[in-house]
């Protein structure tokens, strides 16, 4: 696993879109540990908003308490998100319907190896330095 002090460049951008009246998506970038992530709040479902920035924030919360150089746990990770967005928007609180969010995770582990992990349907890509481009 990489220390904390990756030097690799890092940024994260959301744009609304035409359709969306509010924006729904948050990413997170931590370019020290390596990891990255991007949650997609789901616009069909109530408060898709709370689901996406709670999600980053749970994830955000579990880089901080990581030992430096030590793998995310996957498990845990969904365990922890999970209730995290359950939190922000609990079932029933909006009637039948609750919020939702895709989430795609990228932990850089090595100078050659990407850990993604993702739950829905938030694609990544991955650029080659021939300029090609690649994805899960």
């Amino acid at each position: 696993m990489l220390p904390r002090n990756n030097t690799h460049p890092a940024f994260g951008q959301t744009d609304i879109g035409r359709v969306r009246r509010r924006n729904e998506d948050n990413f997170f970038c931590d370019a020290g540990a390596g990891v990255f992530a991007v949650a997609d709040g789901l616009g069909g479902l109530a408060r898709g908003d709370a689901a996406s920035k709670a999600a980053v924030d749970a994830l955000a919360e579990i880089v901080a308490e990581t030992p430096s150089g030590n793998a995310l746990d996957r498990g845990f990770i969904v365990n922890r998100i999970n209730d995290a967005v359950l939190a922000a928007v609990p079932p029933g609180a909006l009637g039948n319907v609750t919020g939702g969010t895709t989430l795609t995770v990228a932990q850089l582990v090595s100078e050659n190896q990407l850990r993604i992990g993702h739950v829905g349907d938030s694609g990544v890509f991955v650029f080659s330095k021939n300029g090609q481009i690649g994805t899960n």
